[in-house]
């Protein structure tokens, strides 16, 4: 399989996500054994490390990539697949710091590399998190006001708007602190509305805190995932009362006589 193909990497978390996680690493390790500068192997055990929430041992194989596609970018000029091994690699990092309770320093790694990536505003989100994780808001709000508009009101837009491009776990988490950090009432209303329709990746948040508990991100992530739950579990009626407040009066109506 060529560099160009990245279906190695829908393999690799189908088997962490099943439960492979030993069985990948020994693998990979073997062919790490044949060649010390395999992207594809370095990456995958900075992967499946950090699945297992050791960043610990996940970090020197997500730095060793850096290297080696830094490397051999300066020997191949612009080659097509560096920008999304570079992607990987930073994302790799960042992770391996987070689990080990490193949020600012992992926002920082990204902080630069966000104009150079092609996923712009993923990187602009997973910034705002690592800030969000210790506790910082305004730094997350500043992360937050780099997004690249959408056609649509970025703040309503779905998880499938192309320009926003995360992942629809990631995008609640983004909804979630959105409303943690904008002091705009009615903004807050609206976000959680369309959080409202994601409640099933609320699932995924709860387990990476439990394969996590063990370390500090798992820690923070606990008391995060208990907020979310409780905003989520929000009897639905009362966010529609709510937002009578704000709609236009009709026929004379108050929103008391709506029923």
């Amino acid at each position: 399989m060529t560099e160009n193909d990245l279906r190695w990497l829908d393999t690799v978390v189908e088997r962490l996500r099943a439960g492979e996680s030993e069985a990948v690493i020994a693998e990979v390790q073997h062919a790490l054994e044949r060649d010390r500068t395999a992207i594809q192997p370095l990456l995958t055990l900075a992967l499946a490390h950090s699945y297992q929430g050791q960043g610990a041992l996940a970090e020197p194989y997500a730095r060793q990539a850096m290297d080696v596609l830094a490397a051999r970018a300066r020997a191949d000029r612009d080659p097509v697949w560096y920008p999304r091994y570079l992607d990987m690699a930073y994302l790799a990092l960042f992770d391996a710091m987070v689990i080990q309770g490193r949020f600012q320093e992992g926002a920082r790694l990204l902080h630069p590399y966000i104009k150079r990536s092609p996923r712009t505003n993923m990187l602009c989100i997973l910034t705002a998190w690592g800030h969000f994780l210790a506790g910082d808001k305004e730094a997350a709000r500043a992360a937050f006001q780099r997004l690249v508009p959408s056609p649509r009101d970025r703040h309503l837009a779905g998880p499938d708007d192309e320009r926003l491009a995360v992942s629809p776990k990631l995008f609640l988490m983004y909804r979630y602190m959105s409303i943690q950090v904008e002091p705009n009432e009615l903004f807050r209303i609206a976000q959680h509305v369309t959080m409202y329709h994601l409640t099933g990746e609320l699932a995924a948040w709860e387990d990476e805190a439990r394969r996590n508990a063990h370390n500090p991100y798992g820690q923070r992530l606990a008391d995060i995932v208990d907020g979310l739950r409780a905003l989520l579990e929000r009897d639905l009626h009362d966010v529609g009362r709510d937002l009578l407040r704000f709609a236009p009066k009709k026929r004379g109506l108050r929103p008391d006589e709506t029923g």
